[in-house]
């Protein structure tokens, strides 16, 4: 190699190792300091920008995770709130059962109100005050919404939270209109069997209920309010509806029936009552009044109830137009049948002995029909078909098959809130031990709600917690310094630039040989 004084290649090549140990040792004294393996793009153009969606996803986990832990929060202040109102609601059912019990005067059954009024006012109070950082949860206002539970647009988990407030909370009831199928009917004939078939005026139907789900039911003309309301409790699991059956029929304005014979009445009477499969013959003398031969009458009746299942009782305006009258019911719903009226005593020899006969809808309202039975002649039975009533936790809709083309009815729930519960009577009371029953219903249909979403949200908080660990973990090694691995890289780096200082000192001195050569 030659020996030059202008140019110095030992020097230059010295000076390029030690630039470049120098730069290694500035790299890893950075990556060091910082903890980075990426400070800046040069150092790692795609890993920078991996690295930084992954920070955005786990910095949006983290708020979701927030979030999340938020809504458990508000769903267990909303079922907290709640469990008050199971408790109120629970005894307001217990005032209920008391107040129908017939040892209560009417003055005990005010008292017991004014604790019912107070149970209500003290449910809305609940409702109304119930918050979550000033928003109110239970007074029907918060409605259906999102929990932001993920790092971007549009993952979220929804929330309803209905309102406990007592004009939303109670039952869902339709009660048949009367004339259709399935409502009160009343027919005469000749005979018992002929007079039970004349209630066949609409041919087989099926109906359509609506509830929490849909059920067809098919009914038979010759169904008994019983019967339907057996078939269509058998749809409950579907529909979530149940059903009761009444038959009642009013009994009035008994004619030609007296103890004084010599006005042409009859003195006694007889007649066939059924329920279609039991039947009892009945018959007395008349007293020579009006109210106690009714009496006697429901007294003869009610001796064999234990057969027919046909209870009676005297009335003093239950009859049309307020005269009195006879109530027979059945609570099962079966047909009341009377028969083969005749007269069973002396007088009465120009004239018929009769008797009106109403049925009533399920609510007590006397039916507009208004049939009348005589002794002699061709119309001496009346059978009368009762009526059914529908209730629910949840609105639902009752369709016959006829309406889906225009010629049917389509029979709608209608609301009883908490608020219309009234035990100051003995039949207030009862109805009022199923709206609470309802409200109950629609609570814990609330807490079950609020319950999963606190579930749910909790597994979420879980889920996106191991995101967060692995992503981090993914990100760690993408942009994290290995100090391990760095600290030789230093070292190395720390040797090369000593050693590269060295050297490059001595290649400096090269040139001076040449001064030895000019001596």
């Amino acid at each position: 190699m030659a020996l030059t004084v202008n140019s110095n290649p030992a020097s230059i090549n010295a000076q390029n190792k030690l630039s470049g140990a120098t730069s290694g040792l500035n790299t890893s004294m950075q990556r060091l300091a910082s903890g980075l393996r990426i400070n800046s793009a040069k150092d790692d153009a795609a890993g920078m920008q991996i690295s930084n969606r992954l920070t955005s996803q786990i910095n949006g986990l983290n708020v979701a995770v927030r979030n999340a832990n938020d809504g458990i929060s508000m769903a267990q202040t909303a079922e907290g709130a709640l469990q008050e109102s199971t408790n109120i609601l629970q005894r307001m059912r217990d005032l209920a059962v008391q107040s129908s019990n017939a040892t209560n005067t009417t003055v005990d059954r005010k008292a017991i109100q004014e604790e019912v009024v107070q149970l209500k006012s003290e449910l809305n109070r609940i409702a109304d005050t119930t918050t979550f950082g000033g928003q109110k949860l239970l007074d029907g206002s918060f409605g259906s919404q999102n929990f932001q539970v993920g790092a971007d647009a549009n993952q979220t988990i929804g929330l309803a939270i209905n309102s406990a407030q007592t004009d939303d909370l109670g039952s869902a009831r339709a009660d048949l209109d009367a004339g259709s199928l399935m409502g009160v009917a009343t027919a005469a004939s000749d005979n018992s069997a002929n007079a039970a078939a004349a209630l066949n005026t609409t041919a087989d139907d099926t109906i359509v209920i609506d509830g929490v789900n849909t059920a067809t039911i098919a009914l038979g003309a010759d169904d008994s309010a019983a019967e339907m309301a057996a078939k269509i409790n058998a749809e409950f699991n579907t529909t979530g509806v149940k059903t009761d059956a009444k038959t009642t029929a009013v009994i009035s304005n008994l004619t030609n029936f007296d103890a004084d014979t010599a006005n042409n009445a009859f003195d006694g009477i007889s007649f066939e009552l059924s329920n279609g499969t039991s039947t009892e013959t009945i018959s007395f003398t008349a007293s020579g009044n009006a109210n106690d031969d009714l009496q006697t009458l429901v007294n003869r009746i009610n001796e064999v109830a234990a057969t027919t299942g046909i209870d009676a009782k005297f009335d003093s305006t239950g009859g049309p137009g307020g005269i009195p009258s006879i109530i027979l019911t059945s609570e099962a719903g079966d047909n009341i049948i009377i028969s083969d009226l005749a007269d069973d005593g002396t007088g009465g020899a120009n004239s018929d002995a009769t008797f009106d006969v109403s049925g009533t809808a399920y609510d007590g309202t006397l039916d507009a029909t208004n049939t009348t039975v005589f002794s002699n002649g061709n119309t001496d039975s009346v059978a009368v078909r009762g009526s059914i009533q529908l209730d629910s936790t949840l609105a639902f809709s009752v369709q016959t098959s006829s309406a889906q083309t225009g010629s049917g009815n389509v029979d709608r729930s209608v609301e009883l809130s908490i608020d219309t519960v009234d035990l100051t009577s003995a039949q207030g009371s009862q109805d009022a031990i199923s709206v609470i029953d309802g409200a109950l219903a629609k609570i814990d249909r609330n807490r079950a709600t609020l319950g999963a979403v606190q579930n749910r949200l909790g597994s979420t908080v879980n889920n996106l917690s191991s995101i967060v660990e692995n992503s981090s973990a993914a990100r760690s090694r993408i942009r994290d310094t290995d100090f391990t691995q760095e600290t030789a890289e230093l070292t190395k780096n720390q040797i090369l630039q000593q050693a590269g200082t060295s050297i490059l000192a001595q290649a400096n001195q090269l040139p001076q040989a040449a001064l030895s050569l000019l001596g």
